[in-house]
């Protein structure tokens, strides 16, 4: 919202005019789309693909450390004895957190949070093609191993899906109402118009509701959220071109 964009553009042009190779262009755009501060957007540069190299398992960065979870390929894991819950302090000896000021400047991300999230899954990886020495505290146990890169393609196709699992809540329920009256609607647990508009009708008489949108609900049960809200129609939203 701070960035005067006229700037930005002053800035910017001359980086492209002068980039040296196909790699600093690309660079240059990622600067570019950082300053959006938007999750969403983003240049994906397709010509380094087949360059990435990944660790075998999935991971989350909390409190500017790196979070083992699921395994990607158990028996890779395995050999190289990575198990889930490690926790892993530094990579070539540079800690996570001076990783993720160095790799900031190239990710468009809402926040710190949304930031870390599109970190951890690659790009904290992407200087390391062929080998890591990770840092790892296990147990209250602090040691070094050589972790080699692979190449995603090795990994599962369902990689993505194991990902989104081990991030998803364990919430079963579709709503849930709290003692001081307040509902919750789960839509990741509704499925159906017939579904919501049940979980409607058991949570009318709420003082108030927490509408969870985070999984990205069946936008055909949306309807009949809006018109259980909207007793006419509204304006809710302005499109400039």
């Amino acid at each position: 919202a701070d960035t005067n964009w006229q700037n930005v553009i002053h800035a910017t042009v001359p980086k492209f005019i002068n980039a040296e190779n196909v790699k600093n262009y690309h660079l240059d755009l990622l600067e570019l789309f950082a300053k959006i501060n938007d999750s969403h957007a983003g240049f994906n540069a397709r010509l380094y693909h087949s360059l990435y190299k990944v660790p075998p398992f999935n991971n989350k960065v909390v409190d500017d450390k790196i979070i083992v979870l699921n395994a990607y390929n158990d028996s890779i894991c395995r050999k190289h004895d990575i198990r889930y819950g490690d926790v892993i302090l530094k990579i070539n000896g540079q800690s996570i957190k001076s990783l993720i000021n160095h790799y900031s400047k190239y990710i468009s991300a809402s926040n710190y949070a949304s930031l870390c999230a599109i970190l951890g899954s690659q790009v904290l990886w992407l200087d390391t093609p062929d080998s890591s020495v990770i840092t790892c505290e296990r147990d209250g146990v602090v040691f070094d191993k050589v972790l080699p890169g692979y190449p995603r393609k090795l990994m599962p196709k369902d990689a993505q899906a194991l990902r989104q699992r081990s991030l998803a809540d364990a919430t079963t329920d579709s709503y849930k109402i709290f003692n001081n009256n307040i509902a919750y609607i789960n839509f990741k647990k509704v499925k159906s118009k017939k579904a919501i508009k049940e979980v409607l009708k058991r949570i009318e008489n709420t003082d108030g509701v927490i509408l969870d949108i985070r999984n990205y609900p069946n936008s055909s049960i949306m309807r009949s959220v809006t018109n259980f809200f909207c007793t006419s129609k509204q304006p809710f939203v302005k499109f400039a071109a």
